[in-house]
């Protein structure tokens, strides 16, 4: 039986490049998205051409109703719990301690930790269940190693998720291993120009901007590391080692 990885946000963008390493790897994929079914039926094709099963589970974490009934709507699909999770999916916006609203704050929490919290809750309870081991990978980002003020409504539910990273990693072992991955400036950002991404991506220390494959990489890593638990790992070229005070955006 191959082994299946679940991945919120996993149609578009980040999340489609750690599906399809894991699925030229043999895995199955749930694919979770929020609001672009066409996208998704795409992903589903293009993963599914790999000779491995993929469906893909709509839900908007904004209602956190629906993140907690994702992980029971996988459940009875594949008919076995997920071999590894993946929090990947996240909203990201502008503000700082100037702009910040409470309506900001909340959209981020919700979507950013309290989602990837309550599918982690599922989700131990369904490996306790079997005595089974399992995996969590939390996708965070580098600034938090780097902190600046852009993006604070963001960067605060990240910090959280980082939080919860280090917590279950202590609080799930032996059964479940628990790790995050800090991507560094990767994919252009929501309305962000082609060239002007093109322009900051490789204004790192390694003089190369990171690669989705990359941090896909990196996750597959985790999952078949058995000794890995409780571990952040930096994917940035470096930009973490400097002392930037304004987001990449900002360059």
């Amino acid at each position: 039986m191959r082994p299946l990885v679940l991945i919120t946000g996993g149609t578009n963008r980040l999340g489609y490049f750690i599906a399809e390493s894991f699925a030229k790897k043999g895995y199955d994929l749930a694919l979770h998205f929020h609001s672009n079914p066409d996208n998704a039926e795409k992903a589903m094709k293009a993963i599914g051409a790999y000779g491995v099963e993929c469906a893909c589970f709509r839900a908007n974490f904004a209602e956190l109703n629906q993140a907690e009934s994702l992980m029971a709507k996988v459940l009875s699909h594949f008919k076995k719990t997920p071999d590894i999770l993946i929090n990947n999916s996240g909203v990201f916006h502008w503000d700082d301690i100037e702009t910040i609203s409470a309506q900001a704050l909340e959209e981020h929490f919700k979507i950013n930790i309290f989602a990837a919290t309550l599918l982690s809750r599922d989700y131990n309870q369904a490996c306790q269940k079997e005595q089974r081991n399992g995996v969590i990978i939390n996708i965070l980002d580098q600034k938090l190693m780097n902190l600046h003020g852009d993006h604070l409504s963001y960067t605060l539910s990240k910090y959280a998720l980082m939080g919860l990273t280090y917590t279950l990693a202590k609080e799930l072992v032996p059964l479940i291993r628990v790790c995050g991955i800090a991507p560094g400036y990767t994919l252009p950002g929501p309305c962000e120009a082609e060239e002007e991404f093109s322009k900051k991506h490789d204004k790192t220390p390694l003089n190369r901007g990171v690669q989705p494959l990359e941090i896909a990489e990196t996750a597959l890593y985790i999952a078949q590391n058995q000794s890995l638990t409780g571990q952040i790992i930096t994917v940035d070229a470096g930009s973490h080692l400097g002392s930037k005070q304004r987001d990449f955006a900002f360059m």
